[in-house]
């Protein structure tokens, strides 16, 4: 099984650091980084190209054009041979061993085309909550936030981005 992580970025050159190294040093190591830089004019590009692999790909955007753009740009350079994506924001990071964690869970139920996982802030505190843990929850559910509370990280088949079901709305103008 191999993720796609979408990491968009604007101007982000005090965290870009640390949410590369967080993909770096997990413990499953089958993945693509994706970091669409979305037109940024500080140092980002060269903090960005220190750490440029066959793993790690860089996309600069012209001009900035917004976050919800960034994010899609990335989804439309996802490798053919990936089976998830997700996303990591420039100013987040994924704990070690959030990868696997994610993998194993898809695994467990393999029957479900998204999947939300918590988040913790750097103090391990909750930022995300469900009425029962462990549960699958309908579409219907999620959208009506009856279970489902706080900040998730979302991964999902990448078959959604490759049969063009699913995209971001680039006129929604949301935090960057």
């Amino acid at each position: 099984m191999k993720f796609s992580i979408i990491t968009p970025t604007y101007n982000n050159i005090d965290t870009i650091e640390r949410a590369i190294k967080s993909i770096i040093n997990q413990t499953y190591q089958n993945y693509e980084m994706i970091i669409v830089d979305d037109g940024s004019n500080d140092r980002t590009e060269e903090i960005v190209k220190k750490y440029l692999t066959s793993k790690i790909k860089y996309i600069k955007l012209n001009k900035n054009s917004g976050v919800n753009k960034a994010r899609n740009i990335g989804l439309n350079n996802i490798s053919k041979d990936c089976d998830f994506v997700t996303f990591l924001d420039s100013d987040d990071t994924f704990l070690e061993g959030a990868l696997d964690t994610m993998r194993r869970n898809i695994l467990k139920h393999q029957n479900h085309k998204v999947y939300g996982f918590a988040v913790k802030d750097h103090n391990g505190n909750n930022y995300s909550f469900l009425d029962n843990s462990e549960k699958s929850i309908t579409y219907q559910e999620l959208l009506c936030n009856i279970i489902v509370k706080g900040e998730w990280v979302y991964c999902m088949g990448t078959d959604l981005i490759f049969n063009k079901i699913f995209e971001y709305e680039e006129k929604v103008k949301n935090g960057a």
